[in-house]
């Protein structure tokens, strides 16, 4: 990818302070579009293909899975088989991960403690002290006043 992957852009690797400086994190705007791109094409692959195509865990490996299956297949990590079940819990915990700049490897996500319960306890007072820093700042007061703005324009519209 021309721009380097969304791992790099969360988690950049830096080694040395000239580096540093010329980090820049992806904006509130950027990580939306991003997840926007990786639903719609989990979306395409799994309702638009003439076989529906199965991404494992990772979106690494991605499996053809015949027409016909089973709406009560769970989770991957569980141990059973492939569905599109485990795409969409795939890529919740990539939108966590993407909004809190949190590994589900994370150091701080011990035992029972993960992405997850990090996230639940945040809701719904406490969000703010769970999202990644760089959003919180001026762009964020702004977009947010512009999105307000535009969502109250639309309901007097309606």
């Amino acid at each position: 990818m021309a721009n380097g992957s969304l791992e790099k852009c969360l988690h950049p690797v830096v080694e040395s302070e000239e580096e540093h400086n010329k980090i820049k994190s992806l904006t509130i705007l950027q990580r939306i579009s991003i997840a926007i791109d990786v639903v719609s094409a989990i979306e395409y692959l799994h309702h638009q293909c003439q076989e529906p195509v199965l991404h494992v865990g990772d979106f690494g490996l991605a499996k053809f899975r015949p027409k016909v299956s089973n709406p009560n297949q769970s989770k991957y990590g569980l141990g059973n088989e492939v569905s599109t079940n485990g795409d969409v819990y795939s890529f919740g915990i990539l939108l966590l991960e993407t909004l809190i700049k949190k590994k589900p490897t994370d150091f701080m996500f011990k035992g029972d403690f993960n992405q997850h319960s990090f996230a639940r306890m945040a809701l719904l007072n406490r969000v703010v002290d769970i999202v990644d820093p760089m959003l919180i700042n001026e762009e964020m007061v702004a977009t947010n006043h512009r999105m307000r703005l535009a969502l109250n324009n639309s309901r007097e519209n309606v």
